[in-house]
C-alpha cells in the first residue's frame, strides 16, 4: 500500500485520500520548503486514489510553456483511461486548435472535458510544484474534480485554495530509515545528532538530510564500527551537497558573499562598503543582495548590526565551494590600514592576513587586554599574532600567555608550528608540555616539532634545570610532570610522595580519584584534579569523547556510550590504554545487553598480556559468566594472577569483584579466599568492602557497600553491589526491584540472566509486558543486533515481505512507531513469550 512506501506524512496523506471523497471542487495546496516530501506525498496519494478507483491526471510543472498547453497534453495522456468517444474527439479537436498558438476557447473547452469525465467518477488533477494559474487549474476544478497542487509558496494559489496541508519537519523516528538508506546502513547514534545541529532548521527536511548524508558517504566520512556507521573527522564541518537548493538559490554572487561572511565569522554591516569593493561589486546592488539573503534565512541580523550564516551546513558549503581566503585577508588588509579596533583583531584572526610588526604588536596588545575575561576569543587573537614569521621569537610574553591559554581553553589545535631551537630557552619547556599535551588530546603534532620533540620527550622524567619563568606558573612545572606521571600509572602513593615533596597538600579523596582516573587511562579528569581552572578538556578529540564514555557508562547512559566507542574506534589511533579500555566497556555493555557477538567483536582487537591484562581478562570471564561457564573463567583468574606476580595491576580490584561471585557460583571456596585476599591489597575501599561482604556474606557491610554506591552514582559499581546484596539479604525483594530499574535504565537485559538463577528469582516488571510469539521475540532480537530485514528474513527463512508484515503488527499491537523504539521497548523488558 502506499502507507508502506511513505515514510511520515501519514496525516497529510489520509487527508488527501479523504479529499477525493469530500466536496466536489475543491482545490487542495501542499505547502512545503525543497525537499519536504511533497512529490513522494503526491506520488502516494496518488497510488492510493487509483486503489479507490479514482482517476489522475498529472500536470508537469510548466517551467515557461504554456499552462494551458500543457494541460491539454495531460489529459490527452490519460484519455485513455476513460474510454469515453466524446472525451477523445474533443480531447483531438483542443490539440489542433492548440497547435496554432494561443486559443481564447481553450479554457471553456478543458472544463467540458472535465465535466465529462467527472461524470464517470472521481478525477483528481495533480499539480506538483505548480506554476500554473490558478484558473488554469479552474478548469478541472469547476466541474466538480479535486484539484491538488503541490509549491513552495505561491499566493495566487494559496489564496484561492479550500484546503492547505503544510510540510513540517519530518519526524526522526521517520527520518531514520532514510538515513540508513541513503548511508548503506545503521547510523551511530551521534551522527544523526551531528547532521541535525549542521542543517539547523533543515534538520528534519528529508530531502536535505538525505542528501547531506549521501554526500558524506560518497566521501568516504562514514565509517562502519560493527554493525553501525560512525562520522570520520567529527570536528570537521558537515556541509551541504553541491547542487542542493539552498546554495543554488543564493546565486553565484550570494554564494561568494556567504563564503566571506562564514569565513570571517560574521560580518559588520559597516564594514559592507569596502567588501563590496574587494570583491568587485557595487554597493547598491551589494545591500540589496544581503536584504535578499536576510530575507531567505540564509544570513541572520544581529541586533548590534552584524551578520552570520544560517545554517552551518551552509556556511561549510559556500566555504567549500567559493575559496575567499584572498579576499577575507584583503577585506582585513584594507581595514586594517583605517582605524584598528577589536573588530579588526576578530577579523584578523579568521583571515590571517600578513601582518607587519606594528600589527602583531596591536593584535597581541588587544589579546592582553582581553585574555582574563575572554580567554576563548584571546587564545585565537593571539595564535593569528604569533604565527607571523618571527614574532613568536619577539613576543616571549605573549607566547607564555598564549600557550598558558591554549591548555586553560583546550584549543590546541591552534599551537602555531614553531622551531623551538629559536625560541629563547626559558619557554621551551612550555612549548614542550603544550605539544605534549597537543599530541595526546589531537593525536597530531605540527611537522617542524617532529624534529625536536621526540628527543626532548624522552627527557621529560629527567630533573630540568632551573630555568627563569616568565610567569610565577608554567604550563604544567617538572614536579606536576612527575605528578601526572604517578597518577596515569594509578599510584596513589606515588602522588601522595610527590606532593608532599612540592609542599601541595592533596586531600585524600583527591589522591583516591587520582587513582582512580589513572587506572581508566583517563588523562582529562587527572588534569582536571591536578590543574583545576588552569585546563578544560577540550571539546573534542579521544581525550574528551573517552572521558565522556567513562561517564556515560558509570551514569548508566550505555547507549551513548558505546556511541563514544565508536567514535573512538573510528578514529586513526587505536592502540592507546584510552581505546583499547574502550572496547572493553563497549563488551560489558553488550554483554549486559545479552548482544554476545558484539561483545566478542570489541574484546578480540584489544591484545592479551600488557598492562591492560587484567581488564582483558574481566571483559573475558564476564562472557562466561553470562554463559554460565564458572568454573573455566575461575581457572582464568587464577592463572592471571600467577602471571602478574606484581606487575601491572590495572583493573584488577573490578575482575577480582566478578572473580568472587564465579568462585561462589562455581562453589570454589579455596579460590574465593585467595580473591579475597588479592582484593584486600586494592587501594579502592568500595571494591575490599563489596568483597568483603561477600566473601563473608556478612548483609551489614553489603548495605553499607550498596549505600556507597549508590552515593558515588556509579551504575557499575551499583549493580555489583545490589547482586551481593540481594544474595546475601533475607528479604531480597526489595534490592532486587532496585536492580531492575537500572538494569531497565542501562537496557541491560542480559543482566537478568544473572539475577534469575535458582534461589534468586527477579521480580516481574511494574508494567504489564505485551506477550509476543517465539519468531516476533527473534525477529526482535535480531533487529537488536541491526540486521536488516532481508537479513532477518534470510536467518528465519522466511521472505522479506513475512517480515514486514510481522513488523506491521508489531508496531499496532505494542504502539511502537519504529524499529529503534521496537528495540528499545525489548531492552525495557515490555516484551515476553506468549504463554
Amino acid at each position: 500500500m502506499a502507507r508502506d512506501r511513505l515514510r511520515g506524512r501519514r496525516t497529510e496523506l489520509a487527508a488527501l485520500r479523504a479529499a477525493v471523497r469530500g466536496d466536489r471542487g475543491r482545490l487542495v495546496v501542499v505547502r512545503g520548503a525543497a525537499g519536504t516530501g511533497k512529490t513522494a506525498l503526491l506520488r502516494a496519494a496518488a497510488a492510493a486514489w487509483q486503489a479507490d478507483g479514482a482517476r489522475v491526471i498529472r500536470l508537469p510543472p510548466a517551467d515557461g510553456a504554456d499552462p494551458v498547453r500543457l494541460l491539454v497534453d495531460a489529459v490527452r495522456a490519460e484519455f485513455e483511461q476513460v474510454g469515453d468517444a466524446v472525451v477523445a474527439e474533443r480531447i483531438a479537436t483542443l490539440t489542433r486548435r492548440c497547435e496554432t498558438g494561443p486559443c481564447p476557447t481553450a479554457f471553456p473547452a478543458l472544463t467540458a472535458i472535465f465535466d465529462r469525465i467527472g461524470r464517470t467518477g472521481p478525477t483528481v488533477l495533480v499539480a506538483d510544484d505548480a506554476d500554473a494559474p490558478a484558473a488554469v487549474l479552474g478548469a478541472a476544478r469547476r466541474p466538480g474534480c479535486l484539484v491538488v497542487a503541490a509549491c513552495r509558496d505561491a499566493p495566487e494559489l494559496l489564496a484561492a485554495a479550500d484546503e492547505v496541508l503544510e510540510l513540517g519537519p519530518l519526524p526522526e523516528a521517520d527520518l531514520a530509515p532514510l538515513l540508513a538508506r541513503a548511508a548503506g546502513g545503521l547510523l551511530d547514534e551521534a551522527v544523526p545528532q551531528a547532521l541535525a545541529a549542521a542543517l539547523g532548521p533543515l534538520a528534519g527536511n528529508p530531502g536535505a538530510a538525505i542528501a547531506t548524508v549521501a554526500e558524506l558517504r560518497r566521501r568516504g566520512r562514514l565509517v562502519r564500527v560493527g554493525d553501525r556507521l560512525c562520522l570520520a573527522d567529527p570536528v570537521r564541518p558537515i556541509a551541504l551537497p553541491p547542487g542542493h537548493d539552498l546554495p543554488a538559490r543564493a546565486g553565484e554572487a550570494g554564494l561568494r558573499l556567504l563564503a566571506v561572511v562564514s569565513a570571517l565569522g560574521s560580518l559588520r554591516i559597516d564594514d559592507l562598503p569596502v567588501l563590496a569593493e574587494v570583491l568587485g561589486e557595487r554597493l547598491d546592488p551589494c545591500g540589496r543582495l544581503v536584504d535578499r539573503l536576510v530575507e531567505a534565512g540564509m544570513l541572520t541580523a544581529a541586533p548590534d548590526g552584524s551578520l552570520t550564516c544560517e545554517p552551518p551546513a551552509l556556511a561549510a558549503a559556500a566555504v567549500e565551494q567559493v575559496p575567499v581566503h584572498a579576499e577575507c585577508a584583503e577585506f582585513t588588509r584594507r581595514l586594517l590600514a583605517g582605524n584598528r579596533t577589536r573588530v579588526l583583531a576578530e577579523y584578523a584572526s579568521r583571515a590571517r592576513p600578513p601582518l607587519d610588526p606594528g600589527e602583531v604588536s596591536w593584535l597581541v596588545a588587544e589579546a592582553d587586554a582581553i585574555a582574563a575575561r575572554e580567554p576563548e576569543r584571546a587564545v585565537r587573537w593571539y595564535a593569528a599574532a604569533l604565527e607571523q614569521p618571527g614574532a613568536a621569537a619577539a613576543q616571549p610574553a605573549a607566547l607564555a600567555e598564549f600557550l598558558r591559554l591554549v591548555v586553560a581553553t583546550g584549543r590546541y589545535e591552534l599551537l602555531p608550528d614553531l622551531d623551538a631551537a629559536a625560541l629563547p630557552a626559558e619557554l621551551r619547556h612550555d612549548l614542550l608540555v603544550a605539544q605534549l599535551l597537543a599530541v595526546a588530546h589531537l593525536g597530531s603534532l605540527p611537522p617542524n616539532a617532529k624534529r625536536w620533540w621526540f628527543a626532548a620527550v624522552a627527557r621529560i622524567g629527567e630533573r630540568l634545570p632551573p630555568v627563569r619563568q616568565l610567569r610565577a606558573q608554567p604550563v604544567l612545572s617538572p614536579g606536576e610532570l612527575t605528578l601526572l606521571g604517578h597518577a596515569l600509572l594509578g599510584d596513589r602513593d606515588g602522588c601522595a610522595r610527590t606532593a608532599a615533596r612540592l609542599r601541595r597538600r592533596i586531600a585524600p579523596e583527591t589522591l583516591d580519584a587520582l587513582a582512580e582516573a589513572g587506572n581508566f587511562a583517563d588523562l582529562a579528569t587527572v588534569l582536571e584534579l591536578l590543574l583545576g581552572p588552569r585546563y578544560r578538556v577540550p571539546s573534542h578529540g579521544p581525550v574528551a569523547v573517552y572521558q565522556r564514555l567513562l561517564a556515560q557508562y558509570r551514569a548508566g547512559d550505555w547507549t551513548s556510550a558505546l556511541s563514544a566507542a565508536r567514535e573512538l574506534a573510528a578514529g586513526n589511533e587505536t592502540d592507546s590504554a584510552g581505546h583499547q579500555i574502550a572496547h572493553l566497556i563497549a563488551a560489558e555493555i553488550c554483554t549486559a545487553r545479552g548482544q554476545l557477538t558484539a561483545a566478542r567483536r570489541w574484546l578480540d582487537p584489544v591484545p592479551e598480556g600488557g598492562a591492560l591484562e587484567a581488564m582483558r581478562v574481566w571483559g573475558e570471564v564476564g562472557l562466561l559468566l553470562h554463559l554460565g561457564e564458572y568454573r573455566e573463567a575461575v581457572g582464568i583468574v587464577q592463572r592471571l594472577l600467577d602471571r602478574l606476580a606484581g606487575r601491572s595491576r590495572y583493573g584488577l580490584d573490578q575482575l577480582l569483584r566478578r572473580a568472587l561471585v564465579l568462585a561462589h557460583r562455581a562453589g570454589d571456596t579455596a579460590a574465593a579466599q585467595r580473591f579475597l585476599a588479592e582484593l584486600e591489597r586494592q587501594p579502592r575501599s568500595l571494591a575490599v568492602l563489596q568483597g568483603r561482604a561477600f566473601a563473608h556474606r556478612d548483609p551489614v557491610l553489603a548495605a553499607e557497600a550498596a549505600d556507597l554506591a549508590r552515593a558515588r552514582g556509579d551504575v557499575p559499581d551499583q549493580l555489583v553491589a545490589l547482586l551481593v546484596a540481594a544474595e546475601i539479604a533475607e528479604d531480597p525483594e526489595p534490592v532486587l526491584r532496585e536492580a531492575h530499574e537500572l538494569v531497565d535504565r542501562c537496557g541491560a537485559v542480559g543482566l537478568r540472566r544473572i539475577f534469575q538463577r535458582p534461589g534468586l528469582s527477579a521480580p516481574q516488571p511494574r508494567a504489564a509486558r505485551t506477550e509476543l510469539s517465539e519468531t516476533e521475540l527473534r525477529i526482535i532480537e535480531l533487529l537488536r543486533e541491526g540486521y536488516t530485514n532481508r537479513r532477518v528474513a534470510s536467518l528465519l527463512g522466511v521472505t522479506v515481505k513475512t517480515v514486514e508484515n510481522h513488523l506491521t503488527r508489531l508496531f499496532a499491537r505494542t504502539g511502537c512507531r519504529s524499529r529503534v523504539e521496537l528495540v528499545a521497548a525489548s531492552l525495557q523488558g515490555r516484551f515476553g513469550p506468549a504463554a
